[in-house]
């Protein structure tokens, strides 16, 4: 596991969840990872970035409205 001073403005954070969507995208990639005979690993379905603002660390991610 990675420290919070080790995080730069710029860094990707990314993650799974249990929804439908999720699944979904997980299900497709391992799909196509096996079509392109591709090593089994670890899939991501959400992406955001670090971002630190006057010494504040933050997120920027999409969310389920779009905003």
């Amino acid at each position: 596991m990675i420290t919070q001073s080790k995080i730069q403005t710029g860094d990707i954070l990314l993650v799974n969840s249990t929804s439908f969507l999720s699944r979904a995208i997980r299900f497709f990639m391992n799909i196509l990872r096996k079509k392109l005979h591709l090593q089994k690993q670890w899939v991501g379905s959400h992406a955001g970035t670090f971002i630190w603002l006057n010494g504040d660390l933050f997120v920027a991610e999409s969310v389920k409205n779009g905003f």
